[in-house]
């Protein structure tokens, strides 16, 4: 975090000083883009379990439940929610917590169990939030 110091100041006609403010901001940072070395998903053999994995960069580092992954089969929408420590199952699919890869570096990893000529036809997607907290309840 930084802060920005701004100094308001109001002058007459002469050039004389009027009115002085200060005051001064909290800044702080926040990134959210996908990493340069995010490779393209590879084809897949019937019947194998297969790894989905996205890089990508934040800061801050997104809170439990702003990493969502979705899959869109048929018009409906599974919604799968990356938890702080545990991996979660749901169908024929696994989600494993955030891992850290660098200071700001994280991925995101799906792994579809036995995954079949159908899942093509699915829309697999992973969706991040990251917001600034304003300190206000």
């Amino acid at each position: 975090d930084k802060r920005l110091f701004c100094t308001y100041i109001q002058e007459d006609e002469t050039g004389q000083e009027l009115f002085r403010q200060k005051t001064s901001i909290e800044l702080r940072v926040h990134y959210l883009s996908s990493a340069k070395d995010t490779s393209i998903v590879d084809v897949a053999l019937s019947g194998e379990n297969y790894n989905i994995s996205m890089k990508f960069e934040a800061l801050p580092r997104p809170h439990a439940g702003d990493v969502v992954w979705e899959i869109e089969q048929e018009g409906e929408i599974l919604e799968i929610v990356v938890e702080e420590e545990n991996f979660k199952q749901e169908q024929h699919y696994i989600v494993y917590p955030l891992q850290q890869e660098s200071e700001y570096e994280y991925s995101a990893m799906l792994t579809i169990l036995n995954i079949s000529k159908k899942e093509n036809d699915f829309q697999h997607s992973l969706g991040i939030s990251n917001r600034i907290n304003s300190g206000e309840n």
